[in-house]
């Protein structure tokens, strides 16, 4: 193998200076003298010589230069430099230089030394406000217990005394007229008895047995006619107290089964008394569900949601699909569309009607991260205005399409620690970086996609147009003075979930979309 000079080129092989041939770095770390980049830029070939990952520049002067490896031949010069005029005080010499390498490994410590200790104290306090806060959240799950669901369980106590008292009131007047049902039929069986005998009496007799019998039988249908008006009344107050009892048969079990349970942990306790008081509420919850009475969020339709009954339904050329709705906090989320029907005891929506409480002109999109199977975080995406790119990826994060960017890989995380740094993802295709058709045609650049570029600006790729017009950027840090070109939104929430990946996943592509999705209803506080 050719040994490699690390003070010259690799393209060509001259070595490095401070005029003409300074080292600059590629995106992906490789570095070249000033004039093998410009040659690269001025022969439309802007792609690293080694790796051929493409790198984005108008002019050499756009590529970093590469301080460490300027000082390192510097080093090496002043080293040469050193050993041939002063060869008597060599040992004088290594022994200097030995010190300076050991004060400077030191330093080099020390340096990473706080860089831990910076990261470790972000991480304690991370851990100390997700403490409070699930402080915070048991005080208020214990207040909302005692004022929600205590009172509805002795509402629900009181219910079923008065079911109880109208079906002994019910059991009573039965039992009435079941005796006197019988007496009914007792007569008329004597009534048929004795109609042999009216041969033998006289015309006097036989209209006073008429009279008698027909009293009777004016009295037998009267009864049966009570009867029939009664009944539908005391069978729906019959069926009314069953299904009652047997839905708080279902919501009480599960209190139960975590009072039984004397060796349950607090944390396999606390499920399913959020099941308890969910199921509860969901008693509360009558007629019909409506897109309406689901964007305001009332504390019944909130339980229907966060026991997964509430669903949005697409047909679309004879295929049903269904999104689920979830609730987290102060927002209400609608998933990207699936293939599958949703479940039997569900309340469904149609989706257009769904989509009409989200505004065109600034619709909010969430893309939630995963790795290695646990959930990273949530990046509310706010597109606006309307526009071809901000309608293409409100599209891809629906599924309406049948395709969307749900089970998708992160695929670079280009410029770390720069002004530049960003991360892009979005093919849905091939996974790699070379799909993404854009499900809305004939993509433009500049004009209303123009903006400055801050942090979280999320924008469209500038090559291959409609090819990879599905695939995004976002980028994490400001970069003044500078215009994107292709901006249709800005992470309005979570962009610290990005930044986090980022820095703790040195292989961006482990970082997944694992869901996507449209948000519908969000606190007027946020």
């Amino acid at each position: 193998m050719a040994s490699y000079d690390p003070r010259e080129c690799r393209v060509c092989n001259e070595v490095f200076d401070e005029e003409h041939r300074r080292p600059r770095t590629l995106s992906c770390s490789h570095h070249f003298c000033t004039n093998c980049i410009t040659k690269l830029i001025n022969n439309q070939s802007k792609q690293c010589p080694f790796c051929r990952v493409e790198f984005q520049a108008a002019t050499a002067g756009d590529v970093m230069v590469n301080h460490g490896v300027e000082d390192f031949i510097k080093y090496l010069s002043h080293k040469d430099s050193d050993t041939t005029g002063h060869h008597q005080h060599h040992h004088e010499h290594s022994g200097t230089e030995k010190i300076d390498n050991a004060v400077k490994d030191i330093g080099a410590s020390n340096r990473n030394l706080l860089v831990d200790y910076q990261n470790a104290e972000t991480r304690i306090e991370d851990c100390i406000q997700s403490l409070l806060a699930l402080k915070l959240d048991l005080q208020n799950e214990n207040a909302r217990i005692e004022v929600e669901l205590l009172p509805k369980i002795n509402e629900l106590m009181s219910e079923h005394k008065d079911a109880i008292q109208s079906l002994e009131k019910t059991q009573i007047k039965l039992a009435c007229q079941l005796k006197e049902a019988k007496d009914k039929k007792r007569h008329l069986r004597n009534a048929n008895e004795k109609h042999d005998t009216l041969s033998a009496m006289n015309l006097k007799e036989i209209m006073s047995k008429k009279d008698k019998y027909s009293k009777e039988h004016a009295s037998v249908e009267s009864w049966l006619e009570l009867f029939k008006n009664l009944s539908p009344e005391d069978d729906k107050l019959i069926r009314k107290t069953k299904k009652v009892c047997r839905s708080t048969k279902e919501k009480v079990s599960v209190a139960i089964e975590v009072f039984s349970s004397k060796d349950s942990s607090d944390e396999d306790a606390s499920p399913v008394l959020d099941n308890a008081a969910l199921t509860m509420r969901e008693l509360s919850f009558s007629g019909q569900l409506t897109p309406q009475r689901l964007q305001e969020m009332s504390e019944p339709v909130k339980a229907l949601v966060k026991q997964r009954r509430v669903y949005a339904i697409h047909l679309d050329q004879g295929c049903l699909r269904s999104a689920k709705f979830t609730v987290k906090g102060d927002y209400l989320y609608m998933h990207h569309l699936e293939a599958k029907s949703p479940p039997a005891d569900a309340y469904t929506l149609e989706y257009r009607d769904v989509l009409s409480l989200s505004e065109k002109s600034s619709t909010l999109t969430f893309l939630e991260l995963s790795a290695g199977g646990s959930t990273l975080g949530r990046l509310h995406v706010l597109l606006a205005p309307d526009t071809p790119r901000a309608r293409n990826f409100a599209l891809l994060c629906t599924g309406e399409k049948n395709h969307s960017y749900a089970h998708t890989s992160l695929l670079w995380a280009r410029h770390k620690g720069q002004a530049m740094e960003g991360v892009w993802g979005g093919d849905y295709e091939m996974d790699d970086g070379e799909g993404g058709m854009a499900l809305v045609r004939g993509l433009t650049t500049g004009g209303e996609y123009k903006r400055p570029w801050t942090a979280g600006t999320v924008e469209g790729l500038w090559w291959k147009g409609d090819a990879q017009g599905a695939q995004f950027l976002i980028y994490t840090r400001d970069n003044p003075g500078k215009i994107c070109e292709r901006a249709f939104g800005v992470v309005e929430r979570g962009l610290g979930v990005l930044v986090r990946a980022i820095n703790r996943y040195p292989d961006i592509k482990q970082v997944k979309v694992s869901d996507c999705g449209l948000v519908i209803h969000r606190s007027t506080s946020h």
